[in-house]
């Protein structure tokens, strides 16, 4: 069974897609289905084994992983110091040797922390992984 959830709601969400995301790309159709009865600026997170697809779909754009080859979540931050820092929740594949960020903010951002804090249980119910917190200090 899809586990596919809104995760926000709130059109003020502090972080975007990661780099990799993209648009038109296909989905799985209970994906589609709930994207088709929700807001443009909604959050969409799924895992669905089927498709042996997970991810995370917002403002028409998709980050798409595979579902098997998902080792674990995390939430990456660097405060800033010489440069703006960041706040980012990345993905590890097995096979790939850099992360995958799912999510992340332009510059270190308290508010995208604290929302990456507060809806950690909604993102480990959608990709049935732990999250770790990896903080990497200042970007000097």
């Amino acid at each position: 069974m899809p586990r596919i959830k809104t995760i926000e709601e709130n059109v003020a969400l502090p972080l975007a897609l990661g780099p990799s995301a993209e648009r038109d790309i296909p989905l799985p159709m209970g994906v589609v289905f709930h994207i088709v009865h929700s807001k443009l600026w909604h959050l969409i997170g799924w895992s669905d084994e089927a498709s042996n697809s997970c991810g995370l779909w917002h403002k028409g754009m998709a980050v798409v992983l595979p579902r098997d080859r998902l080792i674990d979540l995390s939430i990456d931050l660097m405060h800033p110091a010489k440069g703006k820092g960041w706040v980012a929740l990345d993905a590890r594949l097995s096979g790939h040797a850099a992360p995958i960020t799912l999510l992340q903010s332009g510059a270190f951002d308290p508010r995208a922390l604290v929302w990456l804090q507060q809806h950690e249980a909604k993102l480990v119910d959608v990709f049935g992984q732990a999250i770790v917190i990896n903080d990497h200090g200042s970007d000097c």
